[in-house]
């Protein structure tokens, strides 16, 4: 008798997780084309943000301005695609990170200058606090673009019209530190807590 019960709890909880892997690879399958679907537009907007930038050259101050916004727009859609399939990807372990050995001033001054546009609709100031000095360091370039990136969005979200953001970096000892601040209000000590 216990037996039997055991072998249809047993029975009961592979079939469970039988159907959860099932949902696991319909969300994975779903994500992929979702992203896959999306990406299509964006070529088309992007092929066309390019034309619209020859015909600044019109004279049209607007155009610039057009081209600007679809061209963050873009990039802003393009990172929330890239995250969709990185949450596949560390859900599944799956996750992959190419280190190599670089200078991290460059994905410093990419994060920056990717988010001028959206700062300057702002009002907001964003630099590189950077020196002339490399900054070697072994990392993932995309990886690290990525994380500044998310981290200035979130700071652009909170900073006020008129505010200033700063990403830095600076080598402590045989370390790499890149920090991103701004001027918007900061976390409560019971935010900080539940982080």
């Amino acid at each position: 008798s216990e037996v039997g019960r055991l072998q249809r709890l047993l029975e009961q909880r592979t079939q469970a997780l039988s159907i959860e892997n099932e949902a696991l690879d319909l969300r994975d399958e779903f994500l992929a084309i979702v992203s896959h679907d999306l990406l299509n537009p964006l070529n088309a907007i992007s092929l066309n943000t390019e034309l619209l930038e020859l015909l600044v050259s019109s004279g049209d101050p607007r155009l610039g301005r057009i081209s600007r916004s679809l061209d963050s727009s873009i990039a802003h859609m393009q990172r929330i695609i890239s995250d969709l399939l990185d949450l596949a990807a560390i859900e599944a372990g799956k996750l992959s990170v190419q280190l190599d050995t670089g200078d991290a001033r460059s994905p410093i001054e990419e994060a920056v200058e990717s988010s001028r546009s959206v700062s300057a609709q702002k009002s907001i100031t964003i630099d590189a606090g950077i020196g002339p000095d490399p900054l070697t360091a072994r990392f993932d370039p995309g990886r690290i673009v990525q994380v500044l990136t998310n981290l200035i969005d979130n700071a652009l979200k909170f900073t006020p019209n008129g505010g200033r953001i700063s990403v830095e970096g600076r080598r402590i000892n045989q370390v790499v530190e890149i920090r991103v601040r701004d001027t918007g209000p900061g976390l409560t000590p019971e935010e900080i807590s539940v982080i």
